[in-house]
Protein backbone atom coordinates (compact mmCIF):
# COMPACT_ATOMS: atom_id res chain seq x y z
CA UNK A 1 0.00 0.00 0.00
CA UNK A 2 1.34 3.80 -1.02
CA UNK A 3 0.77 6.57 1.26
CA UNK A 4 1.68 10.26 1.45
CA UNK A 5 5.10 11.36 1.55
CA UNK A 6 5.72 14.83 3.16
CA UNK A 7 8.82 17.45 3.95
CA UNK A 8 9.25 20.14 5.73
CA UNK A 9 10.82 22.78 3.70
CA UNK A 10 11.53 26.47 3.58
CA UNK A 11 10.63 28.52 1.14
CA UNK A 12 12.30 32.06 0.64
CA UNK A 13 11.09 35.10 -1.12
CA UNK A 14 14.15 37.24 -3.03
CA UNK A 15 11.70 39.99 -3.36
CA UNK A 16 11.53 40.55 0.56
CA UNK A 17 14.11 38.33 2.20
CA UNK A 18 12.04 36.10 3.71
CA UNK A 19 11.57 32.66 4.63
CA UNK A 20 8.43 30.62 5.16
CA UNK A 21 8.66 26.58 6.57
CA UNK A 22 5.87 25.17 5.30
CA UNK A 23 4.74 20.86 4.93
CA UNK A 24 5.07 19.92 1.44
CA UNK A 25 3.31 16.97 -0.22
CA UNK A 26 6.24 15.13 -2.34
CA UNK A 27 5.53 13.52 -5.36
CA UNK A 28 8.20 11.82 -7.43
CA UNK A 29 8.74 13.13 -10.89
CA UNK A 30 7.17 16.51 -9.43
CA UNK A 31 8.77 19.68 -11.58
CA UNK A 32 7.21 22.45 -10.45
CA UNK A 33 5.97 23.66 -6.63
CA UNK A 34 2.66 25.12 -5.99
CA UNK A 35 2.14 27.29 -3.20
CA UNK A 36 -1.45 28.77 -1.71
CA UNK A 37 -2.38 32.17 -1.98
CA UNK A 38 -1.90 33.58 1.46
CA UNK A 39 1.67 32.11 1.37
CA UNK A 40 2.69 33.99 -1.88
CA UNK A 41 0.92 36.88 0.08
CA UNK A 42 3.18 36.90 3.00
CA UNK A 43 6.12 36.57 0.97
CA UNK A 44 5.63 39.76 -1.02
CA UNK A 45 4.28 38.47 -4.51
CA UNK A 46 2.01 39.71 -6.26
CA UNK A 47 -0.83 38.20 -7.21
CA UNK A 48 -2.78 40.66 -9.57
Amino acid sequence: MMGLTYADVVIESTFRQGKMPVKALVESGTVFMIIPGNVALQLGFDLD
